[in-house]
């Protein structure tokens, strides 16, 4: 699985994470860190292996909201 990443605001992204949750198993699968990301810069995260099996897949990533706050989005579902 190959995610693609665009900053296309005019801020610096900094500490995404992503990860696979297979809600079914209560698995969860590191996908990879961007520790910063310029505006206008693109960059991508690589994993040869999705692990778990079975149905209820969702692939998420979480950043920081401030300096105590971590927000997490669900960017994907497969039933």
């Amino acid at each position: 699985m190959t995610i693609e990443i665009n900053n296309s605001s005019k801020q610096v992204i900094t500490d995404l994470n992503f990860f696979f949750a297979f809600e079914s198993a209560h698995v969860y699968q590191d996908l990879g860190k961007i520790n910063k990301l310029e505006p206008g810069e693109t960059t991508s995260l690589y994993s040869p292996l999705i692990k778990g099996t079975g149905n209820d897949r969702s692939l998420f990533f979480q950043y920081p909201v401030n300096i105590t706050e971590i927000a997490v989005e669900s960017l994907a579902y497969v039933a």
